[in-house]
């Protein structure tokens, strides 16, 4: 699921992001969007070009298993 980062706000351009699951960073997860595949609250940390940060609200992401099939063949 992606999920996007759309920042407002701030002075300047945003310079970083930081993505994070159930509140710790996810390692190598700093681009403006995020592919998420495990389940959890999701929250993004947005630092601008003179160093402001802030944070999302929370995104909950729920993984539903993959479903079962079967082929039956006369």
């Amino acid at each position: 699921m992606p999920l996007p980062a759309k920042p407002g706000g701030g002075s300047g351009s945003f310079a970083s992001y930081q993505w994070l699951i159930n509140g710790s960073p996810i390692g190598g997860a700093t681009a403006s969007t995020y592919n998420a595949t495990a389940a959890g609250n999701y929250t993004v940390t947005a630092t601008d070009s003179t160093g402001c940060t802030g944070t999302s609200s929370p995104t909950t992401v729920s993984v539903n298993p993959t479903p079962s099939a079967s082929i039956n063949a006369p």
